[in-house]
């Protein structure tokens, strides 16, 4: 087996990206971070640029060249909820709605009205709070923003974007699925149709759920 070399180590946070070259046992060779500004739009509406995000990779990359011939493995993370609406190349359609973003109570209030809070735990292990769930997001861009829902080829999450930039294709982890407040997180099963099927969400419009590391 050949012998791990370094691992990148990226950490995505709402206001920085923090990236780390381990060794194979695991300590800390070089650490470095690379700072962008969120957006507050009439004090509820919490925004990234995506781009923004992807250029403090770059960056961070840049600044760590002499080790990333050497990289063997890249392994992230990312705030989460962080809705993303994006297009068939990847680009983005709207920029990031992050988790303190609170602008869709009447979206949770409606989830919670043909739910109930029981059942819609049962189904995703979760509530919907205004920026706790996804969903919530979705339907208010949905209700506000019927463009930008139409047009959307996947709806996800940054960290689907992040991958679809590197790899060509599109995923999403379970946590992130879970985090969504679409999925079926209690059995484990995949998108919900009930869910999905109520608030007319086209799940052909969601990444395929895949095991981190795949």
């Amino acid at each position: 087996r050949k012998r791990l070399q370094y691992i990148l180590s990226l950490d995505f946070g709402t206001s920085s990206l923090k990236a780390s070259i381990l060794n194979e046992r695991l300590e800390t060779i070089k650490s470095i971070k690379e700072e962008y500004q969120f957006e507050v739009l009439n004090d509820d509406k919490i925004e990234l640029n995506p781009d923004e995000l992807f250029k403090a990779f770059v960056k961070c990359s840049h600044i760590l060249n002499d080790f990333m011939p050497k990289v063997d493995m890249l392994v992230y993370d990312t705030f989460s909820p962080s809705v993303i609406f994006m297009d068939a190349s990847g680009d983005y359609l709207y920029p990031v709605i992050t988790h303190l973003d609170r602008r869709s109570l009447n979206q949770s209030n409606e989830i919670l009205k043909y739910f109930g809070e029981d059942r819609y735990q049962e189904i995703t292990g979760v509530l919907p709070f205004a920026g706790g769930v996804s969903l919530t997001s979705i339907l208010w861009i949905k209700e506000n923003i019927p463009e930008v829902f139409s047009k959307a080829y996947k709806i996800a999450h940054f960290n689907t974007y992040f991958y679809r930039k590197l790899t060509g294709f599109w995923g999403i982890d379970h946590v992130n699925a879970s985090m969504t407040g679409i999925y079926e997180t209690v059995k484990d099963c995949g998108w919900s149709d009930d869910i999905c099927e109520t608030f007319g969400i086209n799940k052909g419009k969601l990444p395929d759920v895949i095991y981190a590391g795949n």
